[in-house]
């Protein structure tokens, strides 16, 4: 049950940002949208829902990977000397 209310709650989020994202994730054209939606920074959730509106990510994952690529930050908290 907390899954689904995480997810609900990932979801209402999203559609405050970007109803399509929203619509797109609950026609089930996201698939790791249940697991991977409600993990995703806050900061990071306007960029998500961007880029699950205009269709240039296959998953959630994807989109997380690809925003933090193109910021040139990455998800490995180690320092590289």
């Amino acid at each position: 049950m907390q899954n689904a209310a995480e997810f609900a709650k990932a979801v209402d989020a999203l559609a405050e940002v970007e109803p399509k994202a929203a619509e797109t994730v609950l026609l089930g054209k996201v698939p790791d949208a249940k697991t991977a939606l409600p993990k995703v920074e806050p900061e990071l959730l306007p960029k998500v829902a961007e880029r699950i509106a205009q269709g240039k990510a296959h998953s959630v994952k994807d989109a997380v990977e690809r925003i933090r690529r193109s910021d040139g930050t990455n998800s490995s908290s180690g320092n590289e000397n």
